[in-house]
């Protein structure tokens, strides 16, 4: 069995949880947009401080999957120096661009890249591994007392989010939404679990150039909880069923309650599990 080491952002902690046969490390400790790190990046020194953790047994593994995210051409580049036979894939997890895929695809030693959003993988020629959740996340048991639930990052989509709720207003649905607008305020993700759990269903907003679908989606999957998306996309996804997704801009708002209200239409566990975080390493391995 090959051996395998995935380096994420310390951010995806809950879905990188209770995995057979990984080790999984945080990139680094500092965000690189800090002083510190650029200066260290820039003399060399980076390495030898933040990356002590996972790279003393870098000659151990067979295949690395590297999250986007915290992305650094000196991990790439110590990994292929002390290990040349590893397999280095590379995840995107964000909105495909050309100025995005240009960048890795200067790194020649990535031996693949990713992405998530299987438009983008069509654009840019890439490889694609769907979105990611972990089945034994489990959401609290409680009272749904409202019929939308939204907590989020701003990221661009408060103008669209008070849109809608003006129109859920005037539809009388009762609503629990919250943007943040700063990162220092999110809330943990077993407090963002507690806050959905008090909802019907999960609104999910994204800004027009992504495709790709959400965490709220995958959430709204593993979770059994219907999902009010404006991503047009969700159509083409195998898991997809009008029960469970309300496509905004697609399905007439006046239906909405009637959504609300029916009954959830319970999808094939083997459609779910393609999803889960297992089989989705197991698609780097093939």
């Amino acid at each position: 069995m090959r051996k395998v080491l995935i380096l994420k952002n310390k951010k995806e902690t809950n879905i990188m949880k209770n995995i057979n046969g990984c080790d999984i490390f945080n990139y680094y400790i500092i965000n690189d947009t800090n002083f510190i790190y650029k200066v260290l990046k820039k003399i060399g020194l980076l390495k030898l401080i933040f990356y002590k953790n996972w790279k003393k047994n870098i000659k151990e593994y067979d295949v690395a999957i590297l999250y986007s995210w915290g992305y650094c051409n000196q991990v790439t580049k110590y990994i292929k120096k002390n290990n040349p036979n590893c397999i280095i894939n590379l995840w995107m997890w964000n909105p495909c661009n050309a100025k995005r895929v240009n960048l890795l695809r200067m790194d020649s030693n990535i031996d693949k890249i990713w992405t998530y959003d299987k438009d983008g993988a069509l654009k840019y020629n890439l490889l694609y591994n769907t979105q990611i959740y972990n089945k034994n996340i489990k959401l609290p048991k409680k009272d749904e007392k409202y019929d939308i639930v939204f907590l989020g990052l701003n990221k661009n989509r408060d103008m669209q989010i008070n849109k809608y709720y003006e129109i859920f207003q005037e539809l009388r649905l009762n609503c629990n939404i919250k943007i943040v607008n700063k990162i220092k305020d999110l809330v943990s993700y077993d407090k963002y679990l507690d806050f959905i759990s008090d909802g019907k269903v999960l609104l999910d907003i994204v800004n027009d150039n992504v495709t790709g679908i959400t965490l709220r989606v995958m959430e709204g999957l593993f979770f059994r909880k219907k999902v009010i998306t404006n991503n047009k996309t969700i159509s083409s996804y195998d898991f997809y069923n009008e029960n469970n997704f309300f496509i905004l801009g697609i399905d007439n708002t006046n239906n909405l309650k009637e959504f609300i209200n029916s009954e959830y239409k319970v999808i094939d566990q083997k459609i779910i599990e393609n999803y889960d975080v297992e089989n989705w390493i197991k698609r780097f391995l093939k």
